[in-house]
C-alpha cells in the first residue's frame, strides 16, 4: 500500500530528473559540438579536441564526457569509452554524436563536417521544442483570460443595466 505508493513517487521523480538531464544535455550539445569542430579544424586530433574542450565545458553532457576522458587517462580505449556516454544519456542526438565520433575513430573518416551538420540538426530540434513549449504556454495564458477577466468584464457591463431595471420596477 504505502510502500508501493512511495516506490511509484520515487520512480516518477527519477524519470523527471532523467528527462530534465537529457533536456539539459540536448541544449549543451550544439555548443560542445561547435567547440570540438573548431578544435578539429585547427588541426587537433579527435582525442586532443575532446581533451581541450570538455574540461572547459560545464553541464550534464560535459560531465559524462569528462568521465570518459578520465577513464581514457587511466588506460581505457577512447573508442569504446565514448560509447558509454550514449548509455548514460540515452537521447537520439547524443547517440548520433557518439556514433559519429566512434566511426571517425574506427575508420578515420573526417569528423568536422559531420559534426557541424549535426550541430545544425540539434539546433533545429531545440528550436522546434521551444516553439512547441511556447504554444503550450500561450494556451495556458488563455485560461485566466477566459475564466476570470472575461466574466468580470461581462458582469461590469451587465450590472448597471440590471440596477436600472430594478429601479424602474420599484
Amino acid at each position: 500500500g504505502n510502500l508501493n505508493r512511495t516506490g511509484v513517487l520515487l520512480l516518477n521523480q527519477v524519470r523527471s530528473e532523467t528527462s530534465s538531464k537529457l533536456e539539459r544535455a540536448l541544449f549543451e550539445l550544439p555548443e560542445i559540438i561547435d567547440l570540438i569542430v573548431v578544435s578539429l579544424k585547427a588541426g587537433n586530433g579527435i582525442y586532443r579536441s575532446f581533451a581541450t574542450v570538455i574540461p572547459r565545458s560545464d553541464g550534464a553532457l560535459a560531465r559524462e564526457l569528462s568521465k570518459t576522458l578520465k577513464t581514457v587517462e587511466f588506460g581505457a580505449a577512447f573508442g569504446s569509452e565514448i560509447k558509454e556516454v550514449s548509455k548514460a544519456l540515452p537521447h537520439p542526438q547524443v547517440a548520433e554524436f557518439v556514433n559519429k565520433v566512434s566511426l571517425a575513430l574506427e575508420r578515420g573518416t573526417p569528423l568536422a563536417q559531420m559534426l557541424s551538420e549535426q550541430g545544425e540538426s540539434v539546433r533545429a530540434e531545440i528550436k522546434s521544442r521551444l516553439l512547441k513549449q511556447a504554444g503550450r504556454n500561450e494556451t495556458r495564458m488563455l485560461i485566466p483570460l477566459v475564466f476570470l477577466i472575461l466574466p468580470i468584464t461581462v458582469l461590469f457591463s451587465i450590472y448597471p443595466s440590471l440596477e436600472l431595471l430594478n429601479f424602474g420596477f420599484i
